[in-house]
């Protein structure tokens, strides 16, 4: 690859993260309008689209440590709207929590997982 200082983005770095970024504020602006109509609550999706749009900033790439916080506070801003809007549309029954991998254990491994997690309750204890 190209030789560049460290903690600097190359030009072609830059292009790159501003097309992404352009796409994923593009799907933001969709989700906007297809938010349009349902009665939900879109101040912070627009700060969030404002953020992208500032990220799409050819200048913006001269302080790296900025843009990683600006990421960063954008992708956590997107999260909590994500869990705030889920909550919203499906009310009540909003309050579950679903884990990521929850699916059925098969039942030769699940007396193995029940001792794993009596085991770490008994360490913890101590």
């Amino acid at each position: 690859g190209a030789q560049r200082a460290p903690g600097r983005f190359t030009p072609g770095d830059v292009r790159q993260f501003r097309r992404e970024l352009r796409e994923r504020a593009g799907e933001a602006q969709q989700l906007r309008r297809n938010l349009d109509g349902l009665n939900v609550d879109t101040g912070d999706l627009d700060r969030l689209i404002r953020q992208l749009r500032d990220l799409d900033n050819p200048g913006a790439y001269r302080d790296p440590q900025g843009i990683v916080e600006l990421q960063s506070s954008v992708v956590e801003g997107l999260k909590r709207f994500e869990y705030g809007l889920l909550r919203q549309l499906r009310g009540a029954e909003g309050n579950e929590l679903f884990l990521s991998g929850s699916e059925p254990v098969p039942p030769g491994y699940r007396k193995l997982i029940e001792e794993y997690y009596r085991e770490l309750a008994r360490k913890r204890k101590k």
